[in-house]
Formats: structure tokens, sequence, C-alpha cells
């Protein structure tokens, strides 16, 4: 785990961990902020452990920060590699907050899936067999307003309702076989219709409207991701600008850290709930967040011929070179 030094009050963080197996009984391994594994603990984000058992491999794995390792998540997998999940599964905030549960079955997905906001209101709750959506499923959004509901069978037919965070609708169609069916509409967020698609295994055939409800004579099938400015040139230029090194902080171990800061471009093109999902100590987490969420409008993603929300990771990197 990389080391800092905070000057003024000379405090360091440091983790001393053994990254030995043993027998095969234990596997111990270290990983980068995107999970790429690494032998170096100074390279570390994440701590992971896992011990072999007459259930299966029992895997936890921990965010590494400001000298502590704070559970990330703890399951069962049935294979060394650690690959076929097969059991009740837990992962939390880096703050300890519990994130999401659910189980597997022979890999699959199965049961009862929840999730939380990282201020304990409910998410998602999903329902799944072997695998696949079954039963009632619903999310919801950080203020409380319905998203989407979905119901359907084991035979993958069922319908689908969704809503902006404002209430109104924002889709609405049925499922065949798991697969669009028939007739689905999209709106934008004022109401007005902004698509109306017809289905039968493949998108048949669609009209564009406008945000007055108009049609729309432009025939072509738009999809575009969130974008900022200037592209990833204009990007870099933000950050490189606008990014501070912590002062009177020096990073030891290490020529550079990466702190993970999720967030959501609405469909206004504004950075909104924004938090840290990858820590390394507050001091940095706090700057990573600053620079994100002062960042001028992106341009907002674009489906069914209008602008929605989109969540995306920033990677902010401290150190030589940045983001």
């Amino acid at each position: 785990m990389k080391r800092i030094a905070i000057f003024s009050f000379w405090f360091s963080v440091s983790i001393l961990l053994n990254s030995k197996t043993f027998s095969q009984k234990f596997i111990d391994a270290y990983y980068k902020y995107n999970w790429e594994g690494t032998p170096i603990a100074d390279d570390a984000s994440f701590f992971s452990h896992a011990v072999n058992t007459d259930s299966g491999w029992y895997r936890q794995d921990f965010f590494l920060q400001s000298g502590k390792r704070n559970l990330q998540m703890i399951g069962l997998y049935e294979d060394k590699e650690n690959k076929i999940s097969n059991g009740v599964f837990r992962w939390y905030y880096p703050q300890g907050e519990l994130k999401r549960f659910g189980k597997y079955k022979h890999g699959n997905k199965d049961g009862l899936w929840l999730e939380w906001f990282s201020n304990g209101l409910l998410k998602d709750s999903l329902s799944y067999t072997n695998g696949k959506y079954s039963g009632i499923s619903m999310s919801w959004y950080k203020n409380g307003y319905s998203k989407d509901s979905l119901n359907i069978d084991d035979d993958g037919n069922g319908t689908y309702v969704a809503w902006f965070d404002n209430g109104l609708p924002s889709e609405a169609g049925k499922y065949k076989d798991f697969k669009k069916f028939g007739k689905w509409i999209y709106y934008h967020k004022n109401g007005k219709p902004s698509s109306v698609e017809l289905y039968d295994d493949t998108l048949k055939s669609f009209q564009y409207y406008n945000e007055n409800g108009l049609p729309q004579n432009d025939t072509a099938l738009i999809i575009k991701e969130p974008a900022f400015p200037g592209g990833n040139k204009g990007w870099n230029n933000y950050i490189t600008k606008n990014l501070h090194f912590p002062e009177r902080v020096s990073i030891l171990n290490s020529d550079h850290i990466v702190v993970v800061v999720e967030a959501t471009i609405d469909e206004t093109g504004k950075i909104i709930d924004a938090e840290v999902i990858v820590p390394f100590h507050p001091v940095f987490d706090k700057e990573a967040l600053r620079a994100i969420t002062q960042s001028p409008k992106w341009i907002p993603a674009e489906s069914h011929n209008r602008k929605i929300n989109s969540v995306i990771p920033f990677s902010v990197q401290f150190g030589q070179g940045f983001y």
C-alpha cells in the first residue's frame, strides 16, 4: 500500500500484508484500482484473501485506504480461480455501508438481489432465476421516485415501465422470450414522446418526435455516449489545470496514486451524485471529488432520440502524469 506523509502533523499510513500462498489453503492477492492484478502492494487499491473450505473458496476483498482494510466484498466460489460464484455475496461501500446483497447458484444470479445507495435508501430490488430476470423487479432514484419496474415470467414474457427522476414516464413496452416485442414508446423528459419503435426479435421500424411532440423527418438512429467538449484532449486539459496536489503531502513508496470517482452526467450535461468508490486517503479523495464535481457541463448521452442520464467512473491520478 502506498504511503503518504502529511507534514503538518507528521502522519503516515502503511499496511503490511502477507501475500503468500500456503499449500493452496490460502490465496492472497493485490489489485490495482481497476482490478488488474499486481504483485506490488504499493500499487494496490484492493487486497484479496481467499480460504479453501469444505464448501469452496471463501473470499474477502478489502479496500486499502488510510492504512486500513475496509471490507469491500465477501462471498464463496466453487473454484480456486474464483470464477464460479456459488452462495451469498455481499458488497460494501468504502465507509462500510452495505451496497449489494444477493445469491449465486453455480455462477448464475438466483433469487432476490438488493442494492442500496450509500445513504441507505433502497436502489434496486431484482429477482432472478438461473441468471435471468424473473418475477417483479424494481429500481428507484436517490430522491425516492420510482426508476423502473419489470414484471416477467420464467419464459421471458412480461412488461417494462420506466420513469425519469421527475416522475414522468421514460419508456414502456413488452418482452417476449426476453426480447423486446411489439410497440415500445420512449419519452422526452417533458412527457412528450421521443420515439415509437416496433420490435419482432429485432427493431423493425421507428418514428422520432421532437420535444414538442411533432414527427421528425430525420430517420438516423442515434446512440451517443456522454462526451466532454473537446473530447479526451479537452478533458485532460481540464484535469491538468484544475486538479491540485494536496498541500504539505507527499507520496511514499510510489510515484502516483489513483482515486476513482463515480458520477452521473444528467440530461443537461451536469455532473451530479458524485462519490468516491475507490478511495486512497481523505485528502486525496476530497480533491478528486472537488475536481470532478466542478467540471464544466458535458454533452449528455442520447438514446431513442432523447437525452438521458449516464453513470461513469472517473479515474483521477495524482503524481507524475494526470488522468
